[in-house]
């Protein structure tokens, strides 16, 4: 029979599989928005954008941004004041105390797995701080004239001639970069917090944290970001 030492080695390495392979499949996906289901939402992502590029269109696309940057906001905070917990439970002695009845992992396997954890929610709240400044970076950019953009990038390229960064800029499509960059973020926080939840199992059971992992990873792959969708399945 293997050791319970054994088995949260397992367990981890499992973990890290899970998250590098659908990780490898979510980023190339995107960077083929043609192909999976996420990259398709990235699709629909541009079009809205397009749309909104139109000046009749601004007051619908601040609107929207604002209840985006509400969510987006709202969620690190919360991740913030959960991971505060985390940091001040092992100091009290009341964290351990808890999961040391609820699993029978030694004292330290449950600190490496309160580090996980907290790498974890870190990890969150880094890419929604991170879609977040690009969300207030499109909500200005979506009030600014094409026009405006283009003229003053051309003359940015003129005055740093070395550099050519500014060439061949196209405002439209540096506000759906924008915009794309920030449901990216938004994207790699949700599928954090997802895994977060699978870490929670582990203090359960460390057999039922591995069908966890494994059951996420499989969905999050085959119907709902990776795979094509299948036929008369709607793609969002």
């Amino acid at each position: 029979m293997l050791s319970i030492e054994l088995v949260n080695n397992i367990a981890f390495i499992i973990f890290i599989i899970c998250i590098s392979i659908y990780a490898v499949g979510l980023l190339y996906k995107m960077k083929r928005p043609s192909w999976g289901e996420r990259g398709f939402l990235n699709i629909m992502y541009g079009l809205w954008v397009k749309r909104m590029t139109d000046p009749k269109e601004t007051m619908v696309a601040v609107q929207t941004m604002r209840n985006l940057i509400m969510i987006t906001t709202f969620l690190p905070s919360a991740m913030l004041l959960l991971l505060g917990l985390l940091l001040a439970g092992p100091s009290s002695g009341d964290l351990n105390g808890l999961f040391s009845l609820s699993s029978p992992s030694t004292e330290l396997y449950i600190n490496y797995k309160l580090l996980l954890f907290v790498a974890v929610i870190v990890f969150s709240v880094i890419m929604f701080l991170l879609s977040l400044r690009q969300m207030v970076r499109f909500s200005v950019l979506i009030g600014i004239p094409a026009e405006l953009i283009e003229t003053i990038s051309a003359n940015q390229r003129k005055t740093i001639e070395k550099r050519k960064i500014f060439s061949h800029l196209n405002a439209e499509e540096l506000k759906k970069d924008v915009f794309l960059r920030a449901m990216n973020r938004f994207t790699f926080g949700m599928r954090a917090i997802f895994y977060g939840i699978t870490l929670i199992l582990w203090f359960l059971s460390v057999y039922v944290f591995i069908i966890g992992t494994i059951c996420l990873t499989i969905y999050l792959i085959i119907h709902h970001d990776v795979e094509p969708p299948q036929d008369g399945e709607l793609p969002i």
